[in-house]
């Protein structure tokens, strides 16, 4: 773990979520499909790492934009490149 602590872990898969709680009992967890709406996530980090500094770490999905991906569609282009605008304006939403 390179010694950061991991505080808050958010996924859209609760199994996921279950393997990283295992994995790091001490962080919160929050269920929250991302690239909704964002008052929801901003409201978990807030709980969980209160007016401390922190590090977000966002990493979409890269696989459905990939030119490696010869079953790449247009459909998960661009789903995929509104998630990154999502990520970019909670950032920009966070500072």
């Amino acid at each position: 773990m390179a010694g950061v602590e991991c505080v808050l872990a958010v996924d859209g898969n609760q199994l996921c979520l279950d393997v990283h709680k295992a994995n790091h009992p001490g962080a919160h967890h929050a269920c929250i499909i991302l690239g909704g709406e964002l008052s929801e996530l901003q409201q978990a980090l807030t709980a969980a790492v209160g007016n401390r500094p922190y590090h977000l770490h966002m990493s979409p999905e890269c696989k459905r934009v990939s030119r490696a991906n010869c079953c790449r569609t247009e459909e998960g282009v661009e789903s995929t490149i509104s998630l990154m605008q999502w990520c970019l304006t909670l950032a920009r939403r966070l500072q």
